[in-house]
């Protein structure tokens, strides 16, 4: 009973067409996902919030979403149909929460931790980036192995950074459905977004009518955590007279210029919603002020503090990330949101 009401719900959020024609004021609404690893369990806690509060697939409640390295992960699971061309939603928030912390152990084990030793090292020749990726790719086959990115619910964009142009490319649905040369699994746009290369190699990526290619890294290592501004800008041409609302959920490690100055009005028919947690809580540590004190830089310092949170164990690292979702929850950005959503 529960699939087939979804199913439904499904049903009735693909036909937008007419609603769009009779209310053509409504603003679309898109969702952006910054990386962050673990951290992602705090906008993974903000959707599943939404959700149980409208009782709808997060799919169904918006027009398209984009993330980078972690959460191009959540943002693809969101999109991912139950089967090829089938407009049923096979993961919900809680499903990929439940996962996260699952699996979390398991992605980020004992031989990527060694390949990153090496790697910054100058040792890079001696790592085996096969066998710390090896259950991430076992979780991507069994999850997501049986759709292309032309599949996706809902319009839905990745980043990835090509090391060989120097440029962010976005991986697109919409241009993979009008173009199958520019279609490939869903796992590997997934690989590519997150491919921390001291961890786990760059990501391949083969397209439809191309070779195997291995030229991305995570988008995050290079300053673009923060995907908003590249969604912003794809709208702004895709839709350049409609009025939409960007929610862009962050994961504590800044927010990027750019978006900034979306934010400040960059774009008057694009409202960007930006909700995201601090951790001011740690300025008073050793580790920040030692932090600050190598980086010369509080910001710096923030975010490498932020990282070292990893060292926690793991059952601390997880109550830790719950507890600073519960404070964004009750921040008045998310507020806005869910009262967007449920009205």
């Amino acid at each position: 009973m529960k699939s087939l009401r979804a199913f439904a719900l499904c049903v009735a959020c693909q036909i937008p067409t007419l609603a769009m024609a009779q209310a053509p004021a409504e603003p679309m609404r898109f969702i952006s996902l910054d990386g962050g690893g673990m951290l992602e369990l705090i906008p993974i806690s903000l959707l599943e919030k939404i959700e149980d509060a409208t009782g709808q697939p997060i799919s169904c409640l918006v027009d398209g979403m984009m993330g980078s390295s972690s959460g191009g992960i959540v943002a693809a699971m969101l999109n991912t149909p139950t089967q090829q061309w089938d407009q049923t939603p096979k993961f919900g928030a809680a499903q990929i929460h439940a996962s996260y912390v699952a699996n979390g152990i398991a992605v980020f084990n004992m031989h990527a931790f060694i390949n990153a030793a090496l790697f910054f090292s100058g040792y890079a020749h001696l790592a085996n980036f096969p066998a710390a990726a090896a259950s991430f790719d076992k979780l991507l086959d069994e999850n997501v192995g049986h759709v292309y990115l032309s599949h996706s619910l809902k319009p839905l964009m990745i980043t990835a950074y090509n090391a060989r142009t120097g440029y962010v490319d976005l991986f697109d649905s919409e241009n993979a459905r009008k173009n199958a040369d520019n279609d490939m699994p869903l796992k590997h746009a997934i690989r590519a977004t997150t491919a921390l290369e001291f961890f786990f190699g760059q990501g391949t990526i083969r397209f439809n009518t191309s070779e195997p290619a291995s030229d991305w890294i995570d988008a995050g290592r290079v300053g673009h955590n923060d995907p908003t501004a590249f969604l912003c800008d794809a709208l702004a041409k895709r839709y350049p007279n409609r009025r939409i609302v960007v929610y862009s959920l962050g994961t504590g490690f800044g927010t990027s210029y750019r978006t900034r100055a979306y934010m400040k009005g960059l774009n008057p028919n694009i409202d960007v919603v930006r909700i995201e947690p601090n951790f001011n809580d740690r300025k008073g540590t050793y580790v920040r002020a030692l932090m600050k004190y190598f980086t010369g830089s509080d910001r710096m310092a923030e975010n490498a503090d932020v990282n070292y949170l990893a060292a926690m164990p793991f059952s601390s690292y997880i109550s830790y990330i719950e507890k600073k979702a519960e404070e964004v929850i009750a921040l008045p950005a998310f507020k806005r949101m869910l009262a967007d959503f449920v009205q």
